[in-house]
């Protein structure tokens, strides 16, 4: 009996004791990340019918403990085994790229901007640096592995590198670059191998550029006088420039016997291997010449028959110390001398009086006038050769160009020089001589009360009219010649239709020559129409009138002056993209009548076409002369060289182009050498098509047929 109660007891006691567990409160452990592990000693108690609230978990079994209580971590993580998880242990590292060297030439590719290149015949041998932000690794190497193009060439490693320092593979990668762009990726520890506090900063991508071969010598020049020392030079990229104080070349020209004195002469009268401005730094006693320019120049009964001054100007700005690299005059004054009529024979002068703070100065302009070009010279005699020393050229490249003669004649005197250039018909160099000796003789009569040069033309004389020659009895008019097509073309619908918009109304001179030209043509010659479509024709047996022969209409029209240029522009004109037109090398034509502001070797017209700055030398800053960029092909906006589309120039040559995009500028491309040249407005676009106009006689003129802007 009291066995069974005792059992009884037992029994409802353990049945109050499970009831109790199921009516009370639960746990609910702390989990402010949110991982799913909490922390056994934070803990709230409610009932056991709530649900948790946010932030906490409602039971813990095996997921007790949170290594990393405040930073999402499910995995638990501890790579060392010191109870903190790696997610909070800061004793991990945090590797991250710093740099790419080629060790075949020790230059930084990533750094250095000039070496964003490389040679395709030269084996590259990459090696990487990185950079350790986090706490210092050595358990092993680093593994990084380099992508060129989206195909991996190898993985190096890098050693164990102290935290908050860096380091570099103990290896190279070898690649040899083909021709153009390439993108190199670079990924350290590309299997996740390592565990870091950040691993999305492990990749870096940068972009190089095969180039052509081989590399140049620039020698030490510290006088800029052209002579360098052949032992002290330095090696760098064929593409680049020299630097300050080194030249890109020494042919027969190294051992300064002065370095440090700017002496181009090379003067050295008692051949002891020390140049004369070197033996003594004194210059020889003579006196210098102090007058005003003004009081010497030429005026207008001083001038050649049927010209007038056409300007007057005073430089500010010396650049012919730029072009030749040598010391700025200390005054200048320049005459440009003009026919009556220009337009008809393209003839005038131009004269330049610099005066130098020193005679040695003044030998250098000189010397460098006389001797650097390709001119012949001319032979002066004994009375010829007046002041301390003087000289004549005459180019006969320029006459079978533009049956014109051109002839330089220079002059020293002291510290005095004086250039005289002409564009005549005459061939012979005494007229331009003939200046030097005036100016030359008004120094030596120096007269401070004379009149200043005054520009301005006057009335032509009256028994120089008219330059157009009589026309002789024309023959009857033969019967017009068909197109070569019944119907007209889009195009030349298309061009009619501009050229009659024009509205432009010629001259009686333009109507006479217009004319008379119609009048004298027997036949039309294609194949001759053909071969000179796009050309401008001078008459070499007349006054030099102008003619260009449209592609379109295969008609010549008659380009009297700036005006019917202008005209020609406007109606000829074809469009063309700024990004197609860049493909085109720009030409320069030396004899252009245009400012050159900064002195960088490009007129200020060009410049104002190309973008660059009239004002600045060196528009993008990278350290070369924009002149000189773009006679060399490279980009005076930025980095590289301008991308030349041959097959597009040779397309295009002969047209007139206007860049749609841009604020219509004007271009013409040659069509000899391809390139285009600028013409800003009329005057320009006359001077230009001139320069480069090809000769043509009467008889093969007249086979071509004659149009009209009216």
């Amino acid at each position: 009996m009291i066995k069974k109660i005792g059992f009884i007891t037992v029994l409802i006691t353990l049945v109050l004791s499970v009831t109790s567990v199921n009516a009370a409160t639960q746990r609910f452990y702390a989990d402010p990340d949110g991982d799913g592990h909490g922390t056994p000693n934070d803990y709230i108690v409610a009932e056991d019918t709530e649900s948790p609230p946010e932030g906490y978990i409602n039971w813990i079994t095996q997921h007790d403990n949170d290594n990393c209580p405040d930073i999402n971590n499910p995995e638990q993580t501890d790579s060392d085994g010191d109870g903190i998880g790696d997610k909070c242990d800061t004793n991990l590292p945090d590797f991250r790229f710093k740099d790419l060297k080629n060790r075949a030439d020790d230059k930084d590719i990533s750094l250095d901007l000039n070496h964003l290149a490389l040679h395709t015949d030269e084996e590259a041998l990459l090696q990487t640096l990185i950079y350790n932000d986090g706490s210092t690794y050595d358990d092993s190497n680093i593994p990084i592995e380099i992508f060129v193009d989206g195909n991996s060439i190898g993985t190096h490693d890098a050693l164990p590198v102290l935290g908050g320092g860096s380091g570099q593979t103990s290896n190279h990668i070898k690649w040899i670059p083909t021709l153009g762009i390439h993108t190199i990726k670079i990924i350290i520890d590309p299997n996740n191998e390592i565990e870091e506090l950040d691993e999305s900063n492990n990749e870096h991508e940068l972009n190089v550029t095969g180039v052509g071969p081989s590399t140049q010598r620039f020698y030490a020049d510290p006088d800029d006088d052209g002579h360098g020392t052949a032992g002290d030079y330095i090696i760098r990229d064929s593409r680049e420039r020299p630097p300050v104080g080194y030249m890109d070349w020494i042919t027969g020209r190294f051992n300064d016997n002065c370095p440090e004195v700017y002496n181009p002469e090379q003067l050295d009268t008692n051949n002891n291997g020390i140049g004369d401005v070197c033996d003594s730094n004194e210059e020889p006693v003579i006196e210098l010449l102090t007058i005003d320019l003004n009081k010497v120049a030429l005026l207008s009964d001083e001038l050649p028959n049927d010209f007038y001054i056409g300007s007057v100007e005073y430089p500010t700005k010396d650049f012919d110390a730029s072009n030749y690299q040598v010391r700025p005059a200390n005054k200048i004054i320049h005459e440009s001398l003009l026919s009556y009529y220009r337009n008809a024979d393209g003839q005038d002068y131009s004269v330049s009086i610099r005066l130098y703070d020193s005679i040695l100065d003044t030998k250098a302009i000189f010397d460098k006038h006389n001797t650097q070009h390709t001119r012949k010279d001319v032979s002066l005699n004994s009375s010829e050769r007046i002041g301390d020393d003087a000289f004549c050229h005459v180019s006969p490249e320029f006459y079978e160009r533009n049956f014109n003669h051109y002839y330089i004649c220079g002059l020293r005197y002291k510290n005095l020089f004086i250039l005289a250039q002409a564009t005549i018909k005459e061939e012979k160099h005494t007229s331009p001589h003939r200046l030097l000796q005036t100016i030359y003789n008004n120094v030596i009569n120096y007269d401070s009360t004379r009149s200043n040069p005054v520009a301005g033309s006057s009335t032509p004389p009256s028994a120089i009219e008219d330059p157009l020659k009589p026309a002789p009895e024309p023959d009857p008019k033969p019967e017009p010649q068909p197109l070569p097509n019944d119907e007209e073309s889009s195009e030349l619908q298309a061009l009619r239709e501009r050229i009659r918009k024009l509205n432009y109304r010629i001259s009686q001179l333009e109507n006479t020559v217009i004319n008379l030209e119609k009048k004298l043509i027997k036949k039309i010659d294609r194949t001759l129409t053909n071969r000179l479509k796009g050309r401008i024709l001078l008459q070499t047996e007349e006054n030099g009138e102008a003619w260009y022969v449209d592609e379109v209409t295969e008609q010549k029209f008659y380009l009297k002056d700036g005006a019917t240029a202008y005209q020609a522009l406007k109606a000829f004109g074809l469009g063309v993209s700024t990004t197609d037109l860049e493909k085109i090398p720009v030409g320069f034509e030396d004899r252009f009548d245009d400012t050159d502001t900064d002195g960088d070797g490009l007129a200020d017209k060009i410049e104002e076409a190309l973008g660059t700055d009239p004002e600045n030398t060196d528009t993008d800053g990278d350290g070369f002369n924009d002149g000189d960029e773009v006679r060399g092909s490279f980009n005076p906006l930025g980095l590289g060289k301008s991308a030349n589309d041959t097959s597009l120039a040779n397309r295009l040559k002969g047209k007139i182009l206007l860049q749609v995009d841009g604020r219509g500028e004007a271009w013409y491309i040659h069509p000899e050498n391809g390139k285009r040249y600028y013409m800003k407005d009329g005057p320009a676009a006359y001077q230009i098509m001139r320069f480069l106009s090809l000769g043509i006689t009467n008889d093969d003129l007249r086979k071509i047929d004659v149009g009209s802007f009216e």
